[in-house]
C-alpha cells in the first residue's frame, strides 16, 4: 500500500461533480476513464447491490469506504489514519 493512499482522494476521482455520492455511470465512468479498468454491467450492479446499503441508487462516501477499508482492524487503522 502506498504511504500517500487516502480513501477521500480515491472518492474524487468517480465524484466529478462533487456531489457526495457515485451513480453506477459515475463509478463505470471513473474505472473506465480514470483507471483504465473496463468492468462489465453486472460487476457494477454487484458491487452497488453490495455496498449500497440505503438502496438509493447512490454510493455514498461512507459506503464507498465500506468497500475498500480491511477487515482486519490493524489493516483498517492504518488506511483510517490517512
Amino acid at each position: 500500500m502506498h504511504a500517500d493512499f487516502n480513501l477521500f482522494d480515491a472518492f474524487k476521482i468517480f465524484d466529478q461533480l462533487s456531489r457526495g455520492s457515485l451513480t453506477l455511470s459515475e463509478l463505470n465512468a471513473g474505472l473506465t476513464n480514470n483507471l483504465g479498468i473496463v468492468p462489465t454491467q453486472e460487476e457494477i450492479d454487484l458491487f452497488f447491490q453490495r455496498y449500497d446499503i440505503d438502496r438509493d441508487g447512490r454510493l455514498r462516501f461512507v459506503e464507498f469506504c465500506d468497500a475498500f477499508v480491511p477487515l482486519d482492524r490493524n489493516y483498517a487503522s492504518v488506511v483510517n489514519s490517512r
